[in-house]
């Protein structure tokens, strides 16, 4: 911010534009990269207790499998295994991206309860 208060202070000719005291490299302060809270599987139940059940579904998945928004929301069921325990993401980011996931036992459960109160659950309906 200080170097484009300076900018413009050159700008209007009270500092010399090529001697901005505030451009350079040296002048920058090196940020860290932000601390992301994380979350164990046993906090899995207690986090989905206080969820409205509309949202516990996809809350389940983000927080208990550890994939993006993006390669949550384009889950389908033929992605969600419970049998073998693993969510296939199919779409991401990167090609990198695309892999399997291990699911907590209570991500399982979660899920599995779930899919049994779907009235409808077909291989590209969406998880929700």
């Amino acid at each position: 911010m200080l170097a484009q208060i300076l900018d413009a202070a050159a700008d209007y000719g009270h500092l010399d534009p090529a001697r901005n005291p505030a451009r350079g490299s040296k002048r920058r302060v090196k940020r860290t990269a932000p601390q992301r809270p994380t979350m164990e599987p046993e906090q899995l139940p207690a986090l989905l207790s206080s969820a409205r059940s509309q949202f516990r579904p996809i809350l389940a998945v983000l927080a208990g499998a550890g994939l993006r928004n993006g390669e949550a929301c384009g889950l389908d069921w033929r992605d969600v295994n419970l049998a073998s325990g693993t969510i296939t993401v199919r779409t991401a980011k990167t090609d990198a991206g695309i892999r399997q996931v291990d699911l907590p036992l209570a991500l399982r459960e979660e899920l599995g309860d779930h899919k049994a109160r779907r009235e409808r659950v077909a291989p590209d309906d969406p998880g929700q």
